[in-house]
Formats: C-alpha cells, structure tokens, sequence
C-alpha cells in the first residue's frame, strides 16, 4: 500500500501526480490513498464518492478526514519504527531528479510494506498513456461544475 503524504501544489500538480501513481497502481495492482486531494475531492465523481472504478485507490486513510489530517500532521514530525512501514522521501533529491515508480525497488517495497511517500517527482508516464482512458474518467469534472465553468 502506498499513502501520499504531502500537498504538491494546487489542482493541476496534484491532479498530474495523483495520476501517477493511480496509473502505476492499476498496472502493478497495489492499494493507493491520497488523503491531500481532499480540497479537490467535490470536483470529480469518483472522488466525491470515493469510488474509484473500483479500483484499489482512495483519497483517504481511514473513513474520518480529521483523522486522515490527524496522520498526516503526526507524520510530518514523526517516524513510526514498525518493520511493516516504509518512508520513502524524495522532496529533498536533486531538482529534477526522477523517482521512476516502475523500479524493482519501489514495487518490492509497495507489496511488502505500507509505504509513506513523500515529493513531486515520482513518475510513470509509460502507464500514465497506457491508462489515459481510465484517468479520464476518474478526472472527469462533475456536470454542474464543468456546465459553471463555461457558462463563465
């Protein structure tokens, strides 16, 4: 399991990295939550619901969001010593460095541990493009948001 544990920038940034890593879960088939797209969550279908086709991917830790932010605050100034978890950090690598998800490394650790991940630069555009169609449709706007914004 991997859980997303930081804001990278607003909609847009956030939609790109949350991407990456659901396209990375659905072609290696780990559970994924990305509690810090909560602000965004009213935008899109299968993050208002939660439902995310089905897929093994939420945008929270548990069913309470003040616990959720609860974690997430604990963990920003705490490392739980448990042998089953994993904080993967790689906010303070070399600016424009690449963590690349599809690494050998990366899936050992996903399937055997409850990863904390942790910056902006994880990527997989290779299953990003595979899994562009089911992307779209997680991302699709809500009909009385997409008909608001261009009615403006």
């Amino acid at each position: 399991m991997v859980i997303i544990t930081d804001r990278n920038g607003q909609l847009c940034n956030r939609l790109f990295h949350f991407s990456y890593f659901i396209a990375n879960s659905i072609e290696y088939g780990y559970a994924l939550r990305y509690p810090c797209f909560d602000q965004y969550c009213d935008f899109f279908e299968p993050t208002v619901t939660d439902d995310f086709l089905h897929l093994a991917v939420s945008t929270k830790i548990t069913p309470l969001r003040f616990l959720d932010r609860m974690i997430l605050r604990y963990l920003k100034s705490h490392r739980l010593p448990f042998p089953n978890m994993h904080f993967l950090d790689v906010s303070s690598h070399n600016a424009g460095t690449i963590y690349d998800l599809k690494n050998d490394s990366y899936q050992k650790l996903v399937h055997n541990k409850i990863v904390f991940s942790k910056g902006w630069m994880f990527r997989d555009e290779e299953n990003l493009k595979k899994h562009r169609e089911i992307l779209k449709k997680v991302f699709t706007l809500l009909k009385h948001i997409y008909l608001k914004l261009n009615t403006s």
